[in-house]
């Protein structure tokens, strides 16, 4: 199926940027500027034991912690015309131009190296074409909850500052599971009520007459924008802070999830109980009830699971300890934490098998320096 300004069928397609588009040619019908370029500053971690942290790796996280400033470009929003989306949500021009900033890995999800031209080539022709304007918001890694809430979820809060009228939809990826599409299209019906949410299949590549991207909203090393995370904090503590709670002390489990890695959490959850922590299971919880939880906490222990992408939400002065595999150290949850003014700390356990790759792999926290810590 082909459709009127779409990229030819079988075409080889090269790889490039937004900002290099040439306009029409290109489809680009037009760049809304969101906001300016500048820098953030997280603030160092509070303590760091490394006990646990393979050796060869302690150099690199030194690097990292020293990164304490963090610069950022400004924020656009690119409206296309005649553009397809495929895999994982990589954008293809009419001009047959990829965007890096949709596209991950030399050859992405959707796609096959095309040898003879030296470029790529869709997996998948177009099998629907998309009238209504349609904002973005599948990107790689939008399965991850990390993702869907550091870059969708904070694209959808800066759509308020589009000049959007009349019908317009939001462009999700399609879960195979009902309960994680469900969880997905409650988010984004939270953050703009009374918007059609669709799903785009991985397997499947949509033509749009007139498409919104918003890019860019991460950077290096998992460090995100900062304008796109203020706005998400901005509207979802609205409702966080209509019934303010007291102060509690989180300890956040993995549980029964298949890739909880802590071996001996159970035993660190009693420690932690025994200094007043309350014991939070993630999936027994909503994204809203996670988000207000977080909201209301002092401090926040736990492994990088899922649910502590949540520390976006605390209230600035909150304190994290992350309990992090000492084969995989990760910024992601520091950077979380600086963007809500909230304080740092992480400690790091020895794996206790070496099967899988780094950060796939059993580890346990030493609970001695666990309780060291922890607030008394």
């Amino acid at each position: 199926m082909s459709h009127p300004h779409a990229a030819p069928e079988g075409a080889t397609l090269t790889l490039g940027t937004a900002a290099d588009l040439a306009g029409p040619a290109d489809g680009l019908r037009r760049t809304i500027r969101l906001s300016m370029s500048g820098m953030y500053r997280r603030a160092a971690p509070r303590a760091v034991d490394t006990a646990g942290l393979d050796g060869g790796l302690r150099d690199k996280l030194r690097e990292t912690y020293a990164t304490v400033d963090q610069p950022y470009g400004a924020l656009h929003c690119h409206v296309l015309s005649g553009a397809l989306v495929t895999g994982h949500g990589s954008v293809v021009t009419s001009g047959g131009v990829v965007l890096r900033e949709t596209a991950a890995g030399a050859v992405p999800a959707g796609f096959a190296a095309d040898a003879a031209g030296g470029g790529l080539r869709l997996l998948a022709p177009p099998s629907r074409r998309i009238a209504a304007p349609s904002l973005l918001l599948k990107a790689p890694g939008w399965r991850d909850p990390r993702h869907a809430l550091t870059e969708g979820a904070a694209a959808l809060a800066l759509a308020a500052r589009l000049p959007l009228t009349g019908a317009w939809q939001i462009v999700t990826g399609q879960h195979d599971h009902a309960p994680a599409q469900q969880a997905l299209v409650a988010l984004c019906a939270q953050l703009a009520p009374g918007v059609p949410v669709v799903g785009l299949p991985d397997s499947e590549t949509w033509q749009f007459d007139e498409l919104l991207l918003i890019a860019p909203l991460h950077g290096p090393a998992q460090f995100h924008h900062p304008d796109g995370l203020n706005s998400l904090r901005a509207l979802r503590q609205t409702g966080l802070l209509a019934k303010p709670s007291p102060p509690r002390r989180l300890f956040v489990r993995q549980g029964a999830h298949p890739a909880a890695l802590l071996d001996n959490e159970a035993e660190l959850a009693e420690l932690a109980a025994g200094r007043g922590f309350d014991l939070i299971d993630p999936a027994q919880q909503d994204q809203t009830s996670l988000a207000r939880l977080f909201r209301a906490a002092a401090f926040v222990a736990g492994a990088p699971c899922r649910a502590m992408v949540n520390l976006l939400f605390c209230a600035s002065g909150a304190h994290c300890l992350l309990l992090s595999p000492g084969d995989h150290p990760d910024p992601f949850f520091w950077d979380m934490a600086a963007h809500a003014g909230a304080g740092f700390s992480e400690l790091f356990g020895a794996p206790t098998a070496r099967g899988h790759a780094a950060g796939h792999n059993p580890y346990r926290i030493d609970p001695e320096r666990f309780l060291a810590m922890l607030p008394k």
